[in-house]
């Protein structure tokens, strides 16, 4: 195993942000496809006043994740709502991000994730 960590993060140059383990990688893709799932039905729903926590699923959080995820929408959603207004709030990272940012990872997150740790296999090759 590595103590090399993959640092996903909204913000340019910014030291907050989710920090993950090789080996929980498929953590970070679990949660983030619920918060999908469910973003994307309050989208097309247009559910108003919508606040979901993940609890009890601490098992599948990567760990420096310590505090709840949760996905919140305002109670006035305004007509035409849009991706923007569907806010996915990351524990313990101090980020938040909408719907369509997360939407934007999961499309990069495989390849970028690979080229990483492609990098690190590489170098920890030469150096052994």
């Amino acid at each position: 195993d590595t103590e090399e960590w993959l640092h996903i993060t909204n913000k340019l140059e910014a030291s907050d942000g989710i920090y993950l383990r090789r080996d929980e990688v498929g953590k970070f893709k679990a949660i983030v496809e619920k918060m999908l799932k469910f973003g994307d039905a309050v989208y097309k729903n247009q559910i108003t006043g919508v606040e979901k926590t993940f609890k009890g699923e601490k098992e599948i959080l990567p760990q420096l994740i310590s505090d709840r995820t949760k996905i919140e929408i305002d109670e006035d959603v305004k007509t035409p709502f849009n991706k923007t207004e569907v806010s996915v709030y990351w524990g313990g990272c101090g980020q938040w991000w909408d719907l369509r940012e997360l939407e934007e990872i999961t499309k990069i997150f495989d390849e970028k994730q690979k080229e990483i740790f492609k990098k690190y296999d590489l170098l920890k090759a030469l150096n052994d």
